[in-house]
């Protein structure tokens, strides 16, 4: 096989040389399990491009704050979007490593499993009622119950209740990202 065969390929493989047989961001991201999405903007045009048919900017926006695609940390200490359908299984699956390798990090911020479960069920109850709330109110909700949530260390105690299952991504407020809890938007199976 030369290289032009082999690049036509993997661009089959990836969806990239014709789209997937998908309609929908969901499918897309479901078809392979996850999607890096650090950076929020490029992850969606790059879930676009592998769409059948017309889809626009404000189309994926909709299918993010209907929770077709949820964004959370997953693989490892960095975002990706998955389905509601996934998201549980990966997290059970993944959760453990990404704790491990996010253990230095919350030694440094001086966050033991104690603090950090606390702030976690500081977190939930402030998401409870189907709040969608942005970092900085996430970070004055802890700062009111007396957990210093700036910086890094607000982002590992958002992290750590992700990674327990408690929250994910809500939607979008204007151009900020907001938390959710991950039982508003992926149910448990029963």
């Amino acid at each position: 096989m030369d290289d032009a065969e082999l690049a036509r390929r993997r661009l089959r493989a990836t969806g990239l040389g014709g789209p997937l047989d998908a309609a929908t961001p969901g499918e897309v991201v479901g078809w392979f399990g996850a999607v890096q999405s650090q950076d929020y903007h490029p992850a969606k045009w790059g879930v676009a491009q592998r769409l059948r048919g017309a889809v626009t900017d404000a189309g994926l926006d909709h299918a993010f704050a209907e929770g077709e695609l949820l964004r959370t940390h997953v693989l490892r200490p960095t975002w990706h979007f998955v389905t509601p359908a996934d998201i549980r299984w990966l997290l059970a699956l993944t959760a453990p490593r990404v704790h491990a390798l996010n253990a230095y990090y919350y030694r440094q911020a001086e966050l033991d499993d104690a603090l950090l479960r606390r702030a976690a069920d500081v977190v939930t109850e402030a998401l409870a009622g189907g709040e969608h709330l942005t970092r900085p109110e996430v970070a004055a909700v802890l700062e009111r119950h007396g957990i210093v949530a700036a910086g890094p260390r607000l982002a590992y105690i958002l992290m750590f209740a992700e990674l327990e299952q408690l929250i994910c991504s809500g939607a979008l407020r204007g151009k900020q990202h907001t938390y959710a809890l991950l039982d508003d938007r992926a149910p448990a199976a029963d």
